[in-house]
């Protein structure tokens, strides 16, 4: 049972690829500000409710994404690879 009330779903994305895109963007920037509250000794006692609400919202989120997401992650077509060749050596 959810503790929390979730988010209400947004409208679509224009393209899938946007979608894409805005998708990998708040992943980063989620698990950045998870490791921020999981490292301030303040915030770490709410970051296992932090990372439930987190895991809710973004499977609601991505549900329209997750076949363009799994292939993305899992392909071994040579577009895809060296995609994520290109995005891992992004700082």
């Amino acid at each position: 049972m959810n503790r929390h009330t979730k988010a209400p779903p947004r409208p679509a994305r224009e393209t899938e690829d946007e979608g894409l895109v805005a998708a990998r963007l708040c992943i980063r920037v989620m698990g950045r500000f998870l490791d921020a509250v999981g490292d301030n000794p303040k915030t770490r006692p709410v970051y296992l409710d932090l990372l439930d609400l987190y895991m809710d919202t973004l499977q609601d989120e991505l549900a329209p994404y997750a076949f363009d997401l799994a292939y993305e992650l899992y392909s071994e077509d040579e577009v895809v690879v060296e995609r994520r060749r290109e995005e891992a050596a992004e700082p």
